[in-house]
């Protein structure tokens, strides 16, 4: 398909942008819905007693034999006490596979814990490649603006 014409080629670039608007929203909209395990949700509405559920959430304190994990679900918050003897802070964010006990508590099985000044590096590092990344891509290209086109340089 050549795309000779300014028309088409704006065409195409909104078709693109509808299309990714369109899969993002139903990936929010039912992600959900595809996860293994029970999710906070089950837990509200029937509870599933003794069965694997997956639960994030930030750590707010220590309490006895774990910590608590509080998730927000229908603009509240849900608290678990967790069973683990995970080295945890006041603030990580944790995501966990664990058996649901009685009166909100998780026997972890699998975590994964992101401690706030990791997340904030993660973003931190990624933001520094940027320009470099671009500098690079200029090195080698060039913006036609009769073309409305990236050309590359000779």
């Amino acid at each position: 398909m050549k795309l000779d014409s300014l028309k088409k080629r704006l065409a195409v670039v909104v078709v693109l942008i509808i299309l990714l608007f369109s899969l993002s929203f139903y990936f929010t909209n039912n992600m959900m819905n595809h996860v293994p395990y029970h999710t906070t949700a089950d837990v509200v509405s029937n509870y599933p007693l003794g069965e694997e559920v997956t639960i994030s959430g930030t750590v707010f304190s220590y309490e006895k034999n774990g910590f608590l994990v509080g998730e927000t679900y229908n603009g509240q918050m849900v608290y678990y006490h967790i069973i683990s003897n995970l080295s945890v802070v006041p603030g990580d964010y944790i995501s966990f596979k664990g058996i649901l006990g009685s009166n909100y508590t998780v026997t972890v099985i699998k975590s994964e814990v992101v401690s706030p000044q990791s997340y904030e590096f993660e973003i931190w590092r990624s933001l520094v490649v940027v320009p470099f990344l671009v500098i690079i891509f200029f090195i080698y290209w060039r913006f036609d603006l009769k073309k409305l086109a990236f050309v590359r340089r000779k």
